[in-house]
């Protein structure tokens, strides 16, 4: 419930804004809802932040100064991967969840400042 909420209510504010339709402002739409969703909901796991993966690594060639976004991606994703790749957890993957969780909030600041405030991308 909480993620059906979360996403309207994103959706809502993309919808009522009026903002420049560019690639580089759908990346990084794409981008929040490839970590969004599968963050949130019940039941999903690694797998699904392959697309978020991908994404990172496109959002960082459109704003090379958010590279640290990609990162933090990139390491809980493959944080994520070694129990199964290994068999060992190297790291509690509450912390690795707590990885991600600043990438989307970090990810989330530069959403608002692209829609409300209309920074320049390569800031």
């Amino acid at each position: 419930m909480i993620c059906f909420v979360v996403v309207l209510s994103a959706i809502y504010i993309f919808a009522i804004k009026k903002f420049e339709l560019s690639k580089d402002s759908i990346i990084s739409k794409a981008l929040f809802f490839a970590i969004l969703l599968p963050f949130l909901l019940p039941h999903m796991h690694e797998r699904y932040f392959y697309v978020a993966d991908i994404l990172s690594i496109i959002y960082t060639i459109y704003r090379p100064k958010k590279f640290y976004i990609a990162i933090l991606v990139i390491f809980s994703s493959l944080c994520s991967y070694l129990p199964y790749l290994f068999g060992e957890t190297p790291i509690n993957l509450n912390y690795v969840a707590l990885v991600m969780l600043f990438a989307l909030i970090f990810l989330v600041v530069d959403l608002i400042n692209q829609i409300f405030i209309k920074i320049p991308k390569n800031i």
